[in-house]
């Protein structure tokens, strides 16, 4: 007879306390860190000859329902899959906290790296009011945002709409209409007979009638009236039917996902920041379906009603330039595509990160906070962000989904020309069928150097030099309270400083003993980014560490930008 699932909840245990399967059960209660030593145990009401497996893989054991179970390097949900003989399988999940960070340092991580790359999507097009939304205090999630944005728009259209109403825009429009002939007043040559009953015309006095004259009783005549159906109006109105209403739907539909979440996470964690959060999204949802009605009370307009369908929106007309009314809401029409138009979703990418690794979730975090503060520093210091292919835009859904080994970001002033780059793929400079000039990798054993991020600085079409970061989710402790960077990530940086060149030709071929000589040195730095305490430098700064950490202090990220400011003086690239 097989087990039902609520028997399995007796199985297994973890360091003497009951594992439960349940659909979407973390078993928080287990209190499991990352680096933690647990064994995982069958229990005697379990069946015979159990096996485990973690995340799909089968855990071996030298001894039969004993299972060592250490989390290295990952914090996150594993999935527990518990298999029997004869019985089905019983699926849980195991939530492993975070050994460097608090759990509360760890949502906090995640949040601003979503904000983090909104601030990056809309710094090329967007204004700086806009952007000053995203800043990295705001706890505000993306619906609140867009809330918030779309709310000051209807609150302008209501003003818009009645002073519209008014004096609504009209044009002259040109309609057939079918005429008996006693109702025509005079014959142009447009009009056109409708075939079917004739009148006959009787003969003027004194002439002869050789046959019956006739002529049509009915014409197709043509007439002139104002009507509301003008480009504006129809603009007007597939503005708010085709765009403001569904995008209300949207955001309400993900102000009541988020609400949902923080509602968790405020019953696992009682913090009050959430608590305040679910009381600000519970009042976005009610204000949404308010401003849904409204649009739709708007539609219902006799001059919006005689409005046909808009074809494809796209040329501006000198009523929506000049008009006092019809301009302000052309105005707010473009700031909707601007800002609204795009829908944002980043917790997908960033939950597939999060669900396991810890350390994929800091390295992309640290290596996004790094790339801010360049862009900031090189932006006061002159230089235009020209492009911004850092992410994936496909009909207006943005999806945070990272571009790798292209130029992400491009900064420009006069000549030189700032890249940055995320995952570049420095091939090694033997490689066969390597287009030259070309960034290398000159190591000795022929492979290939693939750092988090870098940023690659460029004078026309010549590249001068680069700035290598790597981001490192470990450190080593030293004395009491303070953590340094790892040798190993050190030894690391040394080798991006020393083996990734600038080759302008092909190099000479060489015999089996020897070797060619090198490209000279191209890398003016190369440092690590790490959850340590304090800046680490080595050789004259070219070679150091970066500490970065949720919650970093005003003083410390100071000290970072200077640090940056300092890296970017030695490249040239700011005076």
């Amino acid at each position: 007879m097989a087990t039902p699932v609520s028997g399995a909840n007796s199985w297994l245990s973890i360091q003497g306390r009951l594992l439960f399967f349940r659909p979407e059960e973390e078993n928080q209660q287990l209190e499991l860190q990352e680096y933690g030593d647990y064994t995982i145990k069958v229990t005697p009401y379990a069946p015979e000859d159990v096996s485990l497996y973690l995340d799909d893989e089968k855990v071996e054991s030298e001894h039969y329902g004993l299972w060592k179970f250490h989390p290295s390097h990952y914090a996150g949900l594993y999935k527990v899959i518990a298999r029997a003989p004869g019985q089905p399988d019983q699926a849980t999940w195991l939530r492993v906290f975070p050994h460097k960070f608090t759990q509360r340092a760890y949502e906090h991580m995640k949040d601003e790296l979503s904000r983090t790359a909104i601030d990056l999507l809309f710094h090329l097009n967007s204004p700086a009011l806009e952007r000053a939304s995203y800043t990295s205090h705001s706890r505000e999630t993306s619906a609140l945002h867009d809330y918030q944005q779309i709310r000051r728009i209807i609150g302008e259209m209501r003003d818009i709409i009645l002073r519209i109403r008014l004096a609504p825009q009209t044009i002259l429009h040109t309609e057939l209409v079918q005429q008996k002939l006693q109702q025509i007043r005079h014959f142009s040559p447009d009009m056109q007979p409708v075939p079917g009953a004739r009148i006959a015309v009787p003969a003027r006095n004194g002439q002869a009638v050789q046959r019956e004259r006739v002529i049509p009783q009915e014409w197709m005549t043509r007439r002139t009236i104002l009507s509301y159906d003008s480009y504006e109006n129809r603009l007007l109105k597939h503005f708010i039917k085709q765009q403001l209403l569904p995008r209300l739907g949207s955001i309400q539909e993900r102000a009541e996902q988020e609400k949902i979440k923080v509602n968790d996470n405020y019953h696992r964690y009682h913090n009050k920041e959430d608590l305040q959060l679910v009381g600000k999204l519970e009042q976005a949802i009610k204000q949404c379906e308010e401003m849904k009605q409204r649009c739709l009370y708007w539609t219902n307009e006799p001059f919006l009603q005689a409005a046909q369908p808009l074809g494809i929106p796209g040329h501006v007309t000198q009523i929506l330039q000049k008009d006092p009314t019809y301009s302000r809401f052309y105005r707010l029409y473009l700031q909707f595509q601007q800002r609204l138009q795009t829908t944002i979703e980043t917790d997908k990418y960033i939950t597939a990160i999060s669900l396991r690794r810890v350390s994929a979730l800091y390295e992309m975090w640290s290596i996004f906070g790094v790339t801010r503060l360049i862009t900031d520093i090189l932006e006061k210091e002159g230089y235009q962000m020209t492009a911004n292919n850092t992410f994936e835009i496909a009909e207006n859904l943005f999806h945070f989904s990272v571009k790798t080994n292209t130029a992400s970001i491009i900064l420009k002033k006069g000549d030189t020309r700032v890249v940055i780059k995320y995952e570049p793929y420095y091939h090694n400079i033997n490689e066969r069928g390597l287009a030259f000039p070309a960034i290398v990798s000159t190591t000795i054993k022929g492979g290939q150097l693939t750092p988090d991020m870098a940023v690659e600085v460029y004078r026309g079409a010549e590249a001068q030099t680069a700035l290598i970061f790597d981001a490192k989710y470990r450190w080593k402790r030293h004395g009491t309270n303070t953590f340094v960077p790892n040798p190993d990530d050190m030894d690391t940086m040394h080798n991006y400083f020393n083996s990734i060149r600038y080759q302008r030709s092909a190099p000479t071929p060489t015999t089996h003993r020897s070797r060619g000589a090198l490209p000279p040195s191209f890398v003016s730095s190369a440092y690590s980014i790490y959850p340590g305490s304090k800046i680490h430098i080595q050789d004259n700064d070219r070679i150091g560490a970066l500490p970065f950490f949720p919650n970093i202090s005003e003083g410390k990220l100071h000290d970072i930008q200077e640090k940056l400011k300092d890296l970017l003086y030695y490249a040239y690239v700011i005076d």
